[in-house]
């Protein structure tokens, strides 16, 4: 099957209950949290979850999640969403965010069909990781428009994470955070993509928060 008939399947797969899912991928770096978030949002995906939500690595391929909006606040109640879960990286050779994105592009259009884009990228990042710090702010605007088309910024919201994980030391946290707002994430800031917290993992209502700007 061709990519322009895959496109065609897609929207086939979901006619007569309104227009075709919200497609929405979770990256970031391993140990961020991707899995738990994307968990917290569902309240049913077992799979790649450590039982104890410890935010540790785990998810190993791309996996696709379906889901609907109900309780989420969405002015299309009970639509569909697809949130894409998506192994980590860790910014060695050959597994960094450039590499990951490009393979994920790759991925969407093998699974949907090359007119398909993202409606959402939940961009995460432990607060508590400052190796970041120490690389040059991402730039590459090129790879996010590939997956989301070119008001790509309006469809990136960055999270921080693990903020909990050091209880009093929210100064600490927030120290970070500038560091992420003016360095490596200030190109996507700058374009108007936004920055949000999620502070623990277990929150549904939070998760779901963070999300709904997508529905």
């Amino acid at each position: 099957m061709g990519l322009g008939s895959k496109f065609s399947e897609f929207c086939k797969r979901f006619k007569g209950e309104g227009s075709p899912p919200k497609l929405i991928a979770v990256v970031g770096r391993t140990g961020s949290g991707l899995s738990q978030f994307i968990h917290d949002v569902t309240g049913a995906y077992s799979r790649g979850v450590a039982p104890d939500a410890s935010l540790q690595p785990y998810t190993k391929d791309f996996k696709a999640i379906s889901m609907q909006s109900t309780g989420l606040q969405s002015p299309n109640e009970g639509a569909n969403i697809i949130l894409i879960d998506t192994p980590g990286f860790d910014y060695s050779r050959g597994n960094d965010e450039y590499t990951k994105f490009k393979i994920l592009a790759i991925w969407l259009r093998q699974q949907y069909g090359k007119n398909v884009k993202l409606d959402g990228v939940i961009y995460m990042h432990d607060i508590w990781n400052e190796e970041i710090h120490n690389r040059p702010r991402f730039l590459s605007s090129q790879d996010l428009e590939k997956l989301c088309g070119p008001q790509w910024h309006r469809k990136v919201i960055l999270v921080s994470s693990h903020w909990d994980d050091r209880l009093g030391k929210d100064g600490e946290g927030e120290s970070n955070e500038r560091k992420l707002r003016e360095g490596y994430w200030s190109f996507m800031i700058q374009k108007g993509s936004r920055m949000r917290r999620y502070r623990s993992p277990g929150n549904q209502e939070l998760a779901r928060d963070i999300l709904q700007p997508f529905l």
